[in-house]
């Protein structure tokens, strides 16, 4: 009986996943242990199937074990703990969202940012992947003069939307503090089409992740929409400050003129 050889695309799919990937997988499942055991109020009960959850953590699992470089990783994942903090302390306290917990921010949420940082790394990369393959067929994929453009369309009115959501909520100082950040962001970007594509996979993240939090009320915005829109790209503009700083962080760990020829010869 006939069977068809899986495509190339697939088998390079596959070749992502090595035996670290079995010790991220592992470090996943006990997270979601602890984070269900401790809020197991705003997990479905025993019978119930949520389809959001479930979309999102089998991402998660699918994800964050393809192409583990640890050294990049943990930058990453750093960045996202220290950027989750800094953008649920300026929500949480501004009054732009709350959790149900009252707690500015809860402990829990400062991982998850951690993750989703990863995660929106990964779906930037097999965007950028499938991507690179359709261009093959589709030569306008190719064409950097569209991406740039994109860029300079899409995350300007991002930062404009959000500026102007912030300011029904947020006093001006905190709103400008968020608003120099956002332009400072967008305008030290070195490849727009990538930049581009990481917004984009990363507000594909902000549609499953987003509904869910404020259709199960665990965190709430001030509009009481479920959720505004402006809160589901808000997701893909973190993904791109998170690559952003472990790029930044890359190259000035790779001009630091102080580091030894030992550990230079091995980066």
């Amino acid at each position: 009986m006939y069977s068809p050889a899986p495509s190339p695309f697939f088998l390079g799919l596959l070749r992502g996943y090595d035996r670290k990937s079995l010790l991220v997988l592992i470090a996943l499942v006990g997270s979601g242990l602890v984070l269900g055991h401790d809020w197991s109020e705003v997990f479905p009960s025993a019978g119930r199937v949520d389809i959001l959850l479930a979309v999102m953590w089998a991402w998660l699992a699918l994800a964050l074990p393809w192409r583990v470089n640890l050294a990049q990783d943990l930058v990453m994942l750093g960045f996202g703990l220290v950027g989750g903090a800094l953008i649920e302390t300026w929500g949480t306290w501004t009054g732009v969202w709350w959790y149900f917990t009252a707690e500015r921010p809860p402990w829990w949420v400062i991982p998850a940012w951690a993750m989703t940082a990863l995660a929106g790394q990964r779906a930037a990369l097999l965007i950028l992947e499938v991507g690179r393959r359709a261009a093959q067929s589709l030569p306008l994929l190719k064409n950097a003069r569209a991406g740039v453009v994109l860029y300079w369309l899409v995350l300007p009115a991002f930062a404009i939307a959000m500026t102007r959501f912030s300011l029904r909520a947020a006093s001006l100082p905190a709103v400008a503090i968020a608003f120099v950040t956002m332009a400072v962001i967008i305008l030290s970007t070195r490849t727009p089409r990538n930049d581009v594509i990481a917004f984009l996979a990363g507000s594909l993240l902000g549609a499953f992740i987003e509904p869910w939090g404020t259709g199960h009320r665990c965190w709430t915005y001030y509009t009481l929409e479920t959720p505004p829109l402006v809160a589901v790209f808000a997701h893909g503009f973190a993904t791109l400050a998170f690559l952003r700083a472990t790029d930044t962080a890359q190259r000035l760990w790779a001009w630091n003129p102080f580091r030894s020829p030992r550990l230079q010869g091995r980066t």
